[in-house]
């Protein structure tokens, strides 16, 4: 699937985990949905690198005994 970005209209951040995005996460592995949850009540204007981490993908779930890698794209 193809997926773009569209800031002026909402779509300022793509969060992209192990599955496909038109079918929900399984419920052991749920990460996507309080990624996105977090990064549009933290909010474009408001948004770093540091807070990226702090607020999103270093919290749980996002952050888990399974995580492996977390990659940041600027």
């Amino acid at each position: 699937a193809k997926y773009t970005l569209d800031a002026d209209n909402g779509t300022w951040f793509l969060v992209q985990t192990n599955y496909d995005r038109d079918i929900p996460d399984p419920k052991w592995d749920y990460r996507r949905v309080p990624a996105e949850e977090r990064l549009k009540k933290i909010g474009r204007e408001d948004i770093d690198v540091e807070l990226l981490y702090s607020g999103v993908l270093g919290l749980y779930p996002n952050l888990n005994n399974h995580t492996i890698e977390n990659v940041q794209f600027v």
